[in-house]
């Protein structure tokens, strides 16, 4: 669809943080009681939006040409990276094993939307332990996600098949 009543929402985040805004605009669409415009609410939730990624494997990032983001000295160290994502990649942590690299997603995504939670996702490069994961986040963040979702192709060759992405909304939202 092309004119001017489209609009576009950039969210800043991987597939898993644009899924959520979808959810939560497209269940304000379905609201016929809504007392704020849908523009508005897709306007307003990617300030609201944090992602988290954990990357266990460089080497997707180094054949992407995403590895410029972060410090070479991190990527030789074959160590699960912690990322996060809006707009751009920001290291935030290199943990020794997958065990604690978890414990520190999840941690990272309980912060970032503190006090409250207003929704999650959980998107994963079909890695092994995904099942894992979400038992943990739900467990820490509070209830299910919203959805949880394999990482589409795209976000996937960037950030390799092991990876996992969590998404937190801060503040209220209806999914």
């Amino acid at each position: 669809m092309v004119g001017p009543d489209v609009n576009v929402i950039d969210t800043r985040s991987l597939s898993v943080g644009s899924g959520l805004v979808a959810a939560a605009v497209r269940r304000m669409a379905e609201d016929p009681d809504r007392s704020a415009s849908i523009l508005q609410i897709a306007q307003e939730l990617p300030d609201r939006l944090h992602t988290f990624v954990l990357v266990q494997n460089a080497e997707p990032l180094r054949r992407s040409c995403r590895a410029g983001l972060l410090p070479e000295d991190h990527l030789k160290r074959g160590r699960p990276l912690l990322l996060s994502v809006r707009s751009r990649s920001v290291l935030l942590d290199q943990v020794r094993d997958r065990t604690r690299a978890v414990r520190e997603l999840v941690a990272h995504a309980r912060l970032s939307a503190a006090p409250d939670i207003g929704a999650w996702a959980l998107g994963h490069g079909d890695a092994s332990d995904w099942a894992t994961v979400l038992d943990e986040a739900s467990r820490v963040l509070g209830g299910r996600p919203a959805f949880t979702a394999p990482l589409d192709p795209t976000v996937g060759a960037h950030v390799g098949p092991d990876a996992i992405v969590i998404a937190v909304v801060s503040g209220p939202v209806e999914l």
